[in-house]
């Protein structure tokens, strides 16, 4: 099973979104988040960087607001 660096469900509208669209079934869910982590992992590789060394950077500070952006 993947693991997130950094996942904000209490801030995300995606989760409850994402919750939804699996029919509202913890399995499903689970499945859908393990299949989207791994399709970024692939996106990421595709483009020479590795999930595990980004975790400084995915990891929130206390201060401020995170966003991240992903370009193709």
């Amino acid at each position: 099973m993947l693991g997130f660096h950094s996942l904000d469900a209490r801030e995300s509208n995606l989760l409850p979104w994402l919750f939804a669209q699996a029919g509202h079934d913890p399995a499903v869910f689970q499945r859908l988040m393990q299949t989207e982590a791994a399709r970024v992992r692939e996106l990421l590789s595709q483009r020479g960087v590795q999930y595990q060394g980004l975790k400084s950077a995915l990891q929130p500070t206390d201060r401020g607001q995170q966003i991240v952006l992903l370009y193709d």
